[in-house]
């Protein structure tokens, strides 16, 4: 569990750090100064260059080595699991998660934007996928919200991308999902260490055996 942990603190705070080294600029206004939660993208955060055209180098390495971290720590702790997977399909779900954290750290948005978003794409397909399938798994109430409140994210951003075509609201929701995902990934991680517990107490010999 303490991967999990470590490698999502490190990705939140890297994050955070970086926004305050963002120079400034979104897609739609180059002008903006610093880092706007509200219209910039986390991905703008791992740029080499910010979209008012100054250099992001510090932002950059801060939110990239961040993301790296993460993808390095989810992939170690799934082989570390991988026996205790209730299947493969899962561990490959998690596991190629977090190749694709890696593959994001690796290239940013404005030197390889087709890379990237394919990147992400997989980020999301197999977060969406983990999430379904530790659902089945463990069946667990609150593993159900989290499917539950990224259904109703699906949803409004395919709402808002047909009627408003808004990106203060794609932005939000990019990082609502974002933030759920780490939290789910820690949850998880709990789910495993319970799990292992539990194992260990039943496998104690008792005053009967001995």
């Amino acid at each position: 569990m303490m991967l999990l942990v470590i490698g999502a603190v490190v990705f939140l705070l890297g994050t955070i750090t970086a926004s305050v080294f963002y120079p400034g600029g979104t897609q739609v206004d180059a002008s903006t100064l610093g880092y706007s939660w509200l219209n910039n993208f986390l991905s703008d955060l791992g740029c080499t260059v910010s979209w008012s055209g100054e250099q992001n180098i510090i932002a950059c390495g801060i939110f990239n080595a961040s993301v790296f971290c993460f993808g390095f720590c989810l992939r170690k702790w799934s082989r570390q699991h991988k026996a205790s997977m209730p299947s493969a399909y899962f561990f490959y779900a998690l596991y190629v998660q977090g190749l694709a954290f890696i593959g994001i750290a690796l290239s940013p948005f404005n030197i390889l934007p087709l890379v990237h978003h394919i990147f992400v794409g997989i980020w999301v397909f197999t977060s969406i996928v983990s999430i379904t399938l530790a659902v089945f798994y463990f069946n667990d109430k609150i593993l159900k919200l989290f499917v539950t409140v990224l259904i109703i994210i699906g949803c409004i951003s395919v709402f808002v991308l047909i009627k408003e075509q808004s990106k203060h609201a794609m932005t939000l929701q990019q990082k609502l999902f974002t933030l759920l995902n780490c939290l789910w990934l820690i949850y998880i991680g709990q789910l495993f260490r319970l799990k292992q517990k539990l194992s260990a107490y039943a496998e104690e010999p008792t005053e009967t055996d001995t």
